[in-house]
């Protein structure tokens, strides 16, 4: 069976799409929250318990940077994702220990979170051996 188009079949799917556009907006993600690490606490808390990052390196046999600064976003889940170095001192030193660090950490929202609202944010990770 072929279907044609007509006018009004036209009109009605146009109609159609101009009428579910504004849901399908209204149920895209929006984009994280920035905020500075103490602000992050307001909406997020540090999941309790220890955890212990995979190292890809040998900190004896490769220079790890001491201080790193990243950023990061907290997601609905409490876990971190788009993890990237914005600062490493000192410079050309190995920081991809702090990224596997960020990546291990867990958040958990805090009572005024019910929405778990994601978050974007910095941190400074410290190497001390």
């Amino acid at each position: 069976m072929i279907m044609r188009s007509t006018p009004f079949r036209t009109a009605f799917f146009a109609l159609l799409l101009t009428s579910a556009t504004p849901s399908v907006l209204a149920a895209a993600p929006s984009a994280p929250l920035q905020l500075s690490q103490a602000e992050l606490l307001k909406y997020w808390m540090p999941a309790e318990g220890t955890f212990r990052p995979p190292l890809a390196a040998d900190s004896r046999k490769v220079k790890f940077a001491e201080k790193v600064t990243l950023e990061f976003t907290v997601d609905k889940r409490g876990r971190t994702r788009d993890i990237s170095v914005i600062g490493a001192k000192p410079a050309g030193a190995y920081a991809g220990w702090a990224t596997e660090v960020v990546k291990a950490m867990r958040y958990t929202p805090t009572e005024g979170n019910t929405a778990r609202t994601p978050v974007r944010s910095e941190i400074d990770v410290n190497w001390t051996p």
